[in-house]
């Protein structure tokens, strides 16, 4: 989900007065003004349920997100893409289409979700793939789904909690997998979930259906859209980013991905500049053919890349990122950012290539992999996962076993949508694990993928395990979008960049980073202590590379991820100790 919307909708098991619920959202909106989300937006409920909604000061979007009436509120994360011919009288009524069936989730571009509250209950659905971070939480106090996990530990007063299922996954693949969170016992809600949560006399009751399996399932037997539709579907997404206050630009580095996204958003009109980064040898020059075969004129931007930064205390650094993403972020990307000061509003909207992936299929199995996998039988498929978790340096075996058995979960799910080879239970690894909790993608509200068109899902659902050969279809895509560009060749990273990031033992602060990967390693479940003589030993044979850094910067990260929780922990003692304070007393 998106860490920078906040959302927050929940249940209570007893009714509670009006005083004590203010107690909550007291404590509610203080943790998330630390991180820039200080307008509360909505508050809406009774004495048992509620659904409360902030975002940061300045946010201009031609999207109501919060939709208070007379009955009712609802309230969406991330701005919808709907179908051309699609309409709807506002953002609430679009709310109840896809709340109550009237609307397909799978006719609605992901990222989304929508979120309902009535007397005495709560209703959410997510998009068909689960892009957006969406969480449950059971607490002794209720049930309550929230787009951030320390926001619900807070509004409950319950002491978070490191979870050992996420941070083994982070560990071993680098992601959290079955959907477990990484603070508290919780569950990150799978993609096509329908969620209705009542309460009365009885208690609780939380009625939750996903269709993911029925939709795969049936769209893998219907014939796919022609390319024309694909095209005229995903410059209808692309349109979406003309609600923000500024321009859209699309990336342009000559590459699958980016080239399918500019040609679509080029030649629809909805971008008029590009944007290339002088990252990689080759690339600025393929970016210039593609915009001087454009048969009109269009802004090209081409912007240098930024040497890395050092900062003052990369430790305190890398624990401020965990105030932003909450452990679910990339931790390469986390050991090299600035410093988090708080979230800030979007003026333009940006686009993201997430998504050619799962066009093509067979991420996960490429090599001599996909040999082996194409017709195996489904159970084979432990082999890969297994290779894959071992592959990060010095895990444990618990670590290891766990991670495998989370992800083979998936195979239950294949057998149920007729998949049935070891390669498709891969490609649904990826689809249904990976993508959602891998990617940072959808930090904030303003990201747009197209490569999500609902029109582009079921070719996704129709490569799962029937690779497609590598930029065929975009290709395909592309002519049908900008035939100008048709037999321009992909341009191939050369792995030469420019203003490479120094490894982490060439950086004049290792010697204290170090050290703290010796104190991690030997406190951590996860992996070994060996793993420090390793580490040296490769440093010093000068052998040390991707893989070495990318475990160092793991445990790192899962190390400062325990500054965090100690942090949330006391904002969650706080928030308990005014909510039983407040039960105490009875208001005048």
């Amino acid at each position: 989900m998106s860490s920078s919307l906040g959302l927050l909708a929940y249940v209570l098991r007893r009714p509670e007065p009006s005083h004590v619920t203010h107690q909550r959202l007291e404590h509610a909106d203080a943790h998330m003004a630390r991180i820039g989300l200080s307008e509360r937006a909505l508050t809406a409920g009774d004495t048992t349920s509620g659904l409360v909604t902030w975002r940061t000061p300045g946010t201009a979007v031609e999207w109501r997100s919060d939709v208070q009436r007379a009955a009712d509120a609802v309230a969406w994360v991330h701005v919808p893409s709907v179908p051309a011919g699609v309409t709807y009288a506002d953002e609430g009524a679009l709310a109840d289409a896809v709340l109550d069936g009237g609307l397909d989730v799978a006719r609605v571009a992901p990222p989304f979700a929508v979120a309902r509250w009535r007397p005495r209950s709560v209703e959410l659905r997510n998009d068909l793939l689960g892009l957006v971070r969406l969480f449950h939480f059971s607490m002794p106090d209720g049930d309550v789904w929230s787009t951030r996990m320390g926001l619900a530990h807070v509004f409950m007063g319950e002491r978070p909690r490191r979870n050992p299922q996420a941070w083994a996954g982070m560990a071993t693949i680098g992601w959290a997998p079955g959907g477990s969170t990484q603070v508290g016992v919780g569950r990150h809600l799978r993609g096509g979930t329908h969620v209705r949560a009542t309460v009365d006399d009885a208690g609780i009751r939380v009625d939750e259906r996903a269709r993911f399996t029925e939709w795969l399932h049936d769209v893998r037997g219907v014939p796919l859209p022609p390319d024309e539709s694909v095209v005229a579907d995903m410059r209808t997404v692309m349109a979406s980013a003309l609600r923000w206050p500024e321009a859209p630009r699309a990336d342009l580095s000559g590459g699958k991905d980016s080239r399918l996204i500019a040609a679509v958003g080029v030649s629809s009109g909805a971008v008029r500049t590009v944007r290339t980064v002088n990252s990689d040898h080759g690339e600025v020059e393929t970016a210039r053919r593609l915009v001087s075969a454009l048969p009109f004129a269009v802004t090209h931007v081409v912007t240098e890349k930024r040497p890395a930064q050092a900062t003052d205390d990369r430790w305190l650094a890398l624990v401020s990122q965990h105030a932003a993403w909450e452990g679910r972020y990339l931790a390469s990307a986390a050991y090299g950012a600035r410093p988090f000061t708080g979230f800030r509003p979007s003026a333009r909207a940006s686009f993201n290539g997430l998504g050619g992936e799962v066009l093509s299929g067979g991420a996960l199995w490429t090599g001599a992999w996909r040999e082996r996998m194409l017709a195996a039988p489904a159970a084979r498929a432990a082999e890969r996962l297994q290779s894959l978790v071992a592959a990060s340096p010095r895990t444990t075996r618990d670590a290891q076993e766990l991670t495998v058995a989370l992800l083979s979960g998936v195979t239950e799910e294949a057998a149920s949508a007729g998949v049935t080879t070891a390669g498709g239970v891969l490609d649904l690894v990826y689809l249904r694990d990976r993508m959602p909790h891998w990617v940072n993608t959808f930090a904030t509200g303003a990201v747009i993928c197209p490569l999500f068109a609902p029109s582009l899902l079921p070719r996704g659902a129709h490569s799962v395990g029937a690779p497609t050969p590598d930029g065929s279809l975009h290709s395909r895509f592309i002519a049908a979008a900008m035939p100008s560009w048709a037999g321009i060749p992909f341009y191939k990273p050369t792995g030469q960049q420019r203003l490479a990031r120094p490894r982490a033992w060439e950086e004049p602060d290792w010697p204290v980073m170090r050290a703290r990967l010796a104190e991690a390693a030997e406190e951590s479940p996860d992996v070994t202590p060996a793993l420090v003589d390793d580490v040296d030993r490769a440093v010093d044979e000068g052998t040390a590379g991707k893989a070495v850094e990318t475990a160092v910067h793991r445990v790192l990260f899962g190390y400062a991820f325990d500054e965090y929780v100690r942090r949330l922990a006391q904002e969650s003692r706080r928030a308990a100790e005014a909510i039983a304070e407040a039960r105490r007393v009875t208001p005048p």
